[in-house]
């Protein structure tokens, strides 16, 4: 990829917390703390690998955000990859990992963008579904191979109505990951590399 196309792909993190206040209750904090962090980390380790990304997150630490906040600010920026991250506290022996992109239970007739006419918010995923299904099959794949299962347990890629992405016209998957006490850091290579895979455009 060269250093000019490398410039024009955005990314738009959106960690949970921002619509239902604190979040989930961790082990230590709470889920709206330890998404947010986790999301600074991953922008500055995708920064150090690759410094032409534009990554955006859609809120600061003590931020509160209306309902569909996220899907708006990531469709007016009409970013190339929407990445929502979600923690729960795990109690399972090994963590796991969830990976979504949207579906409803009725697939419309994909969006044609270029045409200016007024689509349900319900139906936006429809305009990249394809792009969104192949970048949740890849983080599938990654988060699945051999050399990560001694430290979590990455489920097959899911397509569902997940509240986090509705409304979202954008190429957009999420991450439900359940964190031990021992916190979030384990996830960060793995899921930063599949994203610069994504970003190089080797898929």
């Amino acid at each position: 990829m060269s250093m000019a196309t490398a410039k024009q792909f955005t990314i738009l993190i959106d960690p949970a917390g921002g619509v239902q206040g604190s979040g989930r209750k961790l082990d230590y904090e709470f889920e709206r703390q330890a998404t947010y962090q986790f999301a600074k980390q991953l922008r500055s380790f995708l920064l150090t690998k690759h410094p032409y990304l534009e990554i955006i997150l859609s809120r600061n630490a003590n931020q509160i955000l209306e309902p569909l906040h996220s899907a708006n600010f990531a469709n007016q920026l009409q970013v190339d990859l929407f990445i929502s991250l979600s923690f729960y506290k795990e109690t399972a022996i090994k963590p796991n990992i969830f990976i979504f992109y949207f579906k409803n239970s009725h697939f419309f007739k994909p969006i044609n963008l270029q045409n200016l006419e007024f689509y349900p918010y319900k139906q936006a995923f429809t305009a990249y579904f394809d792009r969104s299904q192949k970048y949740a099959l890849l983080a599938q794949s990654r988060l699945q191979e051999p050399q990560y299962a001694h430290y979590f347990v990455c489920h097959n890629a899911l397509a569902f109505p997940f509240k986090p992405l509705c409304g979202v016209t954008t190429p957009g998957i999420s991450f439900e990951i359940g964190l031990k006490a021992n916190g979030w850091e384990l996830y960060l290579a793995p899921i930063g590399n599949l994203i610069l895979e994504v970003a190089y455009d080797k898929i």
